[in-house]
């Protein structure tokens, strides 16, 4: 299965209701070629996960890995926000319900 099948609806959808669409992910798995091609996606990329420290505790490693994905991702979101002209109208974030992104 492909994690971004469920991305791919959404994407599908904004663009399908005549939405100008900016997707902000991870692009390890491309979008379908269909979607590539059209003009009212733009694609930018997420920065990729760190690796884990292995000369530490896992706990710690963890917490530290997780401290620099928050710092990358709010950096890869914010240089869209920031730099997107004309200004996004409408913001829709998709994670997991465990992770709790939006409380920052």
């Amino acid at each position: 299965t492909r994690q971004v099948a469920q991305d791919d609806n959404h994407v599908r959808l904004l663009v399908a209701s005549k939405f100008a669409t900016d997707v902000v992910a991870y692009v390890a798995t491309p979008l379908p070629a269909d979607l590539q091609r059209d003009e009212r996606i733009r694609v930018h990329a997420c920065a990729t996960a760190p690796s884990m420290p292995t000369a530490c505790p896992r706990i710690l490693a963890y917490a530290v890995k997780a401290a620099a994905m928050l710092v990358a991702l709010t950096q890869s979101l914010l240089r869209v926000l920031l730099a997107k002209s004309p200004p996004i109208d409408v913001v829709i974030v998709q994670v997991p319900p465990s992770i709790p992104t939006l409380l920052m």
